[in-house]
């Protein structure tokens, strides 16, 4: 590289799998964490009856099960991959994935274009599906949790709003009832200036 070589030289320039084994691992890896945390947003025990922040939470339930329909089914129009089972992800009981990163690097050596093809096909790969699902989910345009947190915070104003008109009405209740019992004060003072002068009242005696 640095001079001209006197005798020929040779280059060999072989296929390198381990970065894409790399990203799988780490996409595996990001993907069981969000199972994770929806696990523990969505618990219920029935034992002391206590349930997660979002239990019950349509939100959280379509996405964990949009990513596991995406994952767990045939990817079309990929080329002659259809599943992530074939390049080593598979799930197990708890819905969270294993990585097979021997699987994958076969592949790589064995079919490298048909690997490229399942993952970056233009709109029909799985990196492309991810991304529209991505979209969907979380996007910053009528994104499904963009959508619920204006959602939430209508409420939140709309709460807000009637906790307002709650409190103007209590305070006119307050200063009615105030009215009405400073009333029955002077009520009960002027009866009892009037019993006062009731018991001043003497028989009179009529000489005889």
């Amino acid at each position: 590289l640095k001079s001209v070589s006197e005798s020929p030289l040779t280059v060999e320039v072989s296929e390198n799998p381990e970065d894409a084994v790399a990203a799988a691992q780490s996409f595996v890896d990001q993907y069981n964490l969000l199972v994770d945390k929806l696990d523990s947003l969505t618990f219920f025990d029935p034992n002391s009856n206590e349930v997660g922040l979002l239990f019950g939470s349509s939100e959280a339930l379509r996405i964990r099960s949009s990513y596991a329909r995406l994952l767990s089914g045939r990817v079309l129009g990929a080329g002659d991959f259809q599943s992530v089972a074939q390049v080593g992800m598979t799930f197990d009981e708890n819905g969270k994935l294993e990585f097979d990163a021997e699987k994958l690097r076969v592949a790589l050596t064995d079919e490298p274009a048909k690997v490229e093809e399942f993952f970056t096909s233009e709109e029909t790969g799985l990196a492309a599906r991810l991304d529209s699902l991505a979209d969907r989910l979380a996007g910053v345009e009528n994104g499904l949790l963009l959508n619920r947190g204006e959602t939430l915070s209508n409420r939140v104003e709309s709460n807000f709003s009637r906790i307002e008109s709650l409190n103007e009405r209590l305070e006119r209740e307050r200063e009615r009832l105030l009215r009405q019992f400073y009333s029955m004060e002077a009520a009960i003072a002027r009866i009892q200036s009037q019993q006062s002068a009731l018991d001043q009242i003497r028989p009179v005696t009529i000489p005889t």
